[in-house]
């Protein structure tokens, strides 16, 4: 018979504790995007070099423009 595994196994809480994250939270999801080969090889690149996923590379670099042009502000009626 296989053996069962506890729901607290299944949500790494030793992880979430030392993140002081509640385990039953739920981890931020993310979508495909599309974006041009050279951006693609630019990330790439930073990603490598700093050893950080794509995702999140991306992720700051639009946090970075998103700020830089002040579109929160501009759109926060539409969010």
């Amino acid at each position: 018979m296989p053996e069962k595994k506890s729901l607290l196994d299944q949500l790494n809480v030793k992880d979430k504790l030392e993140n002081r994250d509640s385990p039953f939270a739920k981890d931020e999801k993310t979508k495909p995007l599309r974006i041009r080969e050279s951006k693609y090889d630019l990330v790439n690149v930073i990603s490598f070099k700093t050893g950080t996923k794509k995702v999140d590379v991306l992720d700051n670099i639009l946090e970075a423009g998103i700020k830089q042009l002040k579109l929160r502000e501009q759109y926060k009626d539409e969010l």
